[in-house]
């Protein structure tokens, strides 16, 4: 019996030594493993949501798109990924994905009386793994000023009311729209909403978006008129980031309307414009041009004449091979010469034929 109870006595000595030198071997990995999840926290970076551009991440953490091209390594600054981690601040370090965790060498052996010295050294790699999502293409870019107005075009002729369309970013969304005549009487103004930036939250989810309203106004004569289209300062109230569009304002009712089409829409080639018009010989131009308002295509349709208003329906052709910011527009020749009457242009999101978007 005794000599038994010497066996199992020192079987139960190996079994706590074994315990122990695991606990001991363990302590370096989880310490690794705490120190890398600490420098991962204390990194000044941000992780890309949908809808995300990176230039409203640039406005929000109060840098500029170039740093964050630099800092990141990106190649095109209109294609991040929904769960991207980006580095913010150049002073910051963040964990790059698949890296290892160094190797845990234990500093401590155990030895018991009876039994060799026990020695381990395991190894721990942590490795990340990122399925990137590209997020929606970014087409109608953000523009060098805060309003960019697509309609109504300069030195136009225009019936009553005035289509006014545009891409803005300006305080809490507001666009102020105002047309005077050339002695400087005001005509007609509103207000509409386009893109916010509000500067008492910086960080606020903001971007350039479309606006899209109507001016109304009286005329018995051809007269000169103007139209401004501007933002009001938060911090004073007074009139910055004006558009001024010169025109010649004359009597009666537009005589054309496009129906079937919104700001920013999504087409296809062929385009499909249709609308409703009372022109000259019943006919109107329809045209496609680049976001600059040089013309890629054009077409002669037919619609209303002599006081009727009628339905017109017509085609544009492109043959772009890539997503394109384009504007679709419809007008009127002047028959004394003098010009495009009511020309209104649309911005649209042109898809080639045959993508997902272009069954």
């Amino acid at each position: 019996m005794p000599k038994f109870h010497k066996m199992r006595s020192i079987v139960l000595m190996l079994i706590f030594v074994t315990t122990l030198m695991s606990w001991l071997v363990q302590q370096p990995l989880f310490a690794a493993v705490r120190q890398q999840t600490t420098a991962t926290d204390a990194a000044t970076t941000y992780v890309v949501q949908a809808g995300d551009t990176l230039s409203s991440i640039a406005r929000r953490f109060e840098t500029t798109v170039a740093v964050l091209m630099e800092l990141n390594n990106l190649t095109n600054p209109n294609v991040i990924y929904v769960g991207q981690t980006l580095l913010i601040r150049a002073e910051e370090a963040t964990p790059t994905p698949g890296s290892t965790v160094p190797e845990a060498t234990p500093t401590q052996t155990a030895t018991a009386v009876t039994t060799p010295t026990i020695m381990a050294t395991p190894e721990a790699t942590v490795t990340i793994t990122v399925t990137p999502v590209v997020t929606a293409t970014v087409v109608w870019t953000d523009p060098q000023l805060p309003i960019e107005v697509f309609s109504p075009v300069g030195n136009g002729l225009y019936h009553s009311p005035i289509e006014v369309i545009g891409f803005s970013q300006t305080f809490e969304g507001n666009v102020n729209l105002r047309l005077s005549d050339d002695t400087g009487n005001v005509l007609a103004e509103r207000n509409t909403i386009g893109g916010s930036v509000d500067v008492r939250e910086p960080q606020s989810n903001d971007d350039f978006a479309f606006f899209h309203s109507y001016l109304r106004f009286s005329a018995t004569e051809p007269i000169t008129g103007l139209l401004e289209i501007f933002e009001s300062s938060a911090q004073d109230g007074s009139e910055i980031n004006k558009v001024s569009i010169p025109m010649t304002l004359l009597p009666g009712q537009r005589v054309i309307d496009i129906n079937n089409l919104t700001p920013g829409k999504t087409v296809c080639s062929p385009i499909v414009v249709a609308g409703y018009s009372n022109t000259f010989e019943a006919t109107l131009l329809v045209d496609l041009s680049d976001r600059a308002g040089d013309t890629i295509s054009q077409t002669n349709t037919m619609g209303g004449n002599l006081g009727v208003y009628a339905e017109f329906l017509t085609t544009l052709e492109s043959d772009e091979e890539e997503v394109q910011p384009l504007l679709v527009g419809a007008y009127e020749e002047a028959a004394s010469g003098a010009g495009a009457v009511d020309r209104t242009r649309f911005p649209v999101t042109l898809y080639p034929a045959g993508s997902t978007e272009c069954p």
